[in-house]
């Protein structure tokens, strides 16, 4: 089993640096993504490469939702 982490911003002006700060030293990856989590999930890449990584038993983790 892995943790593997998603952090996610709405803008490119948004800093993602606490998110990975929390996540990356527990994650064995952690997957980036600056786009509205309105979206639906076929137009949020980094989130299907992120849900494509993960392996049975694996868990998905994001430091915290607004």
């Amino acid at each position: 089993m892995a943790l593997i982490g998603l952090v996610r911003v709405s803008t490119d002006k948004q800093n993602t640096q606490r998110q990975h700060d929390a996540l990356g030293p527990i994650c064995l990856k952690v997957f980036e993504e600056k786009t509205s989590g309105k979206l639906a999930t076929d137009d949020r890449p980094d989130l299907l490469n992120a849900l494509g990584y993960i392996r049975e038993g694996d868990l998905l983790t994001v430091h915290e939702v607004d």
